[in-house]
């Protein structure tokens, strides 16, 4: 069969067929395909051409037919100046498993700079991506170079394929960021240099496919091991109080027969007020104070953490069944879902609002404070249940800020 000639898919398949299993053959079109060179004639460049064409109909698996080519397809790949011996060449290499210690750098560079090219057809821009992701899929500090290639392409330079590939690319960092991050809170000695490498910078982004800009600010989203101290610390106290008999009853006994010394009436305050700090977040913004974030995140962030909150708040209920103070029978009262509400808005008016606006974290915190107590006063929580709603709910909002970047839709 003249390569140098036109060839039907038809001859295409049977030639991809008979390489399959003859290795003159495959090492002929291995040859053909890879002599093309810069100064190669029409007929040799159809040749490099069609050869490559039949090896991108290798029958599955073609990866242990083309890894000892590996290093010469990507060579071919950086020299050649024909675009569709470029596409050909990258759907043979994204076929290929790349370990995790082999990373080429000359042929991600090249990926990452014909990603951003409007004049690259729409084909080789959308095969760069997933090549990039390959290669990057291992080191977080590579993921978020590409990521934020990725969020610097104009959605209008693509056609709805490629453009629901690098979407589909998008996702999948996402994703691996996101576990990164988790880990990272959990990895000791390395969560330091991760998250280095995952914080965010304020700098304005394009959606890509979605539409419209998310996550505009100039806040730093980046996971800091320092930011759970406060709830670590309040977490492990009211769990340790809860679990262990002797310190439930001298201290959560204790504060319980304090408070509850005095007589006091029942005050159904609480109930309400346990709302102020979450409704004073849109209500501070609606009358021209600057958040952080603009309405459509500031919302999207304050449901996520309250789903999250709420989410822990309801199972940690059913699951440690501690009994009230005021009816043992009722086996909910640890941890407190009022003290849960007062705290996520408090939390949330620190972060939004408290930098530009200081004051309006230390009342958040206030009220939040105050409802807590409350709860003990009213003898329908120990003094560890709100502790452990409290710093639950510091630690929902802060997982929820962390991860978002990840996660925007």
């Amino acid at each position: 069969m003249d390569l140098g000639s036109r060839l039907s898919i038809t001859d295409i398949r049977s030639l991809a067929s008979l390489a399959q299993v003859d290795t003159d053959v495959r090492g002929a079109l291995f040859d053909a395909m890879l002599s093309a060179g810069p100064e190669s004639g029409l007929s040799s460049m159809r040749a490099a051409g069609n050869a490559a064409w039949a090896l991108t109909h290798l029958p599955d698996p073609a990866g242990p037919v083309l890894e000892p080519y590996r290093d010469s397809l990507v060579t071919l790949l950086l020299s050649t100046q024909d675009t569709t011996l470029r596409r050909l060449t990258l759907n043979l290499l994204v076929t290929l498993e790349w370990p995790k210690e082999e990373v080429r750098t000359d042929l991600l560079d090249f990926c990452l700079a014909h990603l951003l090219m409007p004049t690259e057809p729409a084909g080789i821009r959308s095969l760069c991506g997933k090549m990039a992701w390959t290669l990057c899929r291992h080191y977080p500090e590579l993921l978020e170079e590409l990521r934020r290639t990725l969020l610097y392409i104009e959605p209008e330079t693509l056609s709805p394929g490629p453009r629901h590939t690098l979407n589909a690319v998008l996702n999948s960092i996402k994703k691996a960021l996101a576990l990164l991050l988790l880990l990272a809170g959990l990895g000791g000695v390395h969560a330091a240099a991760l998250t280095d490498s995952l914080r965010l910078q304020p700098v304005k982004v394009s959606s890509l496919g979605f539409g419209r800009d998310s996550l505009m600010c100039n806040y730093d989203h980046g996971f800091k091991p320092v930011g759970l101290i406060v709830p670590g610390t309040f977490v492990t106290a009211a769990s340790v109080i809860t679990a262990v008999p002797f310190l439930h009853q001298n201290i959560d006994g204790s504060i319980r027969d304090w408070a509850q010394s005095y007589n006091p009436p029942r005050v159904h305050v609480d109930d309400y007020v346990q709302y102020v700090p979450l409704g004073s977040v849109f209500a501070l913004k609606a009358v021209g104070l600057e958040s952080e974030h603009e309405w459509r995140d500031l919302f999207c962030l304050t449901a996520g953490s309250c789903i999250v909150g709420f989410a822990i708040n309801q199972s940690l209920k059913h699951l440690c069944a501690v009994g009230r103070p005021n009816n043992p029978d009722e086996r909910t009262s640890f941890p407190s879902g009022h003290t849960t509400t007062a705290f996520l808005g408090a939390e949330i008016l620190r972060r939004e609002y408290g930098e530009e606006y200081p004051a309006v974290a230390i009342a958040g915190y206030t009220v939040a404070t105050g409802v807590a107590c409350m709860r003990v006063w009213n003898n329908r929580h120990w003094f560890s249940d709100i502790l452990g709603g409290a710093g639950f709910s510091i630690l929902s909002v802060g997982l929820t800020y962390w991860l978002a970047p990840y996660l925007r839709f």
